[in-house]
């Protein structure tokens, strides 16, 4: 398997699989994806526009309203928890 990554397209990360590795991944990619899975949805706890402007699921799924995602990033020493 090769993935190449716009940031670094001369620099392809590649990576090697058997047959027999086949259960194990699925357990890997079934526990990374558990959240998504079990439909968990929990937003950031320091909305930005640097990490949310992009995000699909803003418009339809995110508690945080737009004044929070399209801020500016906020101070790395101050932290705000939401509901």
């Amino acid at each position: 398997m090769v993935h190449c990554y716009l940031e670094r397209p001369g620099e392809p990360a590649s990576a090697s699989f058997r047959a027999d590795d086949a259960v194990r991944l699925e357990a890997e990619l079934l526990e990374l994806a558990r959240g998504v899975v079990e439909g968990r949805f929990v937003p950031t706890a320091q909305p930005h526009r640097g990490l949310c402007a992009d995000c699909p699921g803003r418009p339809a799924l995110c508690s945080w309203t737009e004044e929070h995602t399209l801020a500016e990033p906020p101070d790395r020493h101050s932290v705000r928890s939401h509901t």
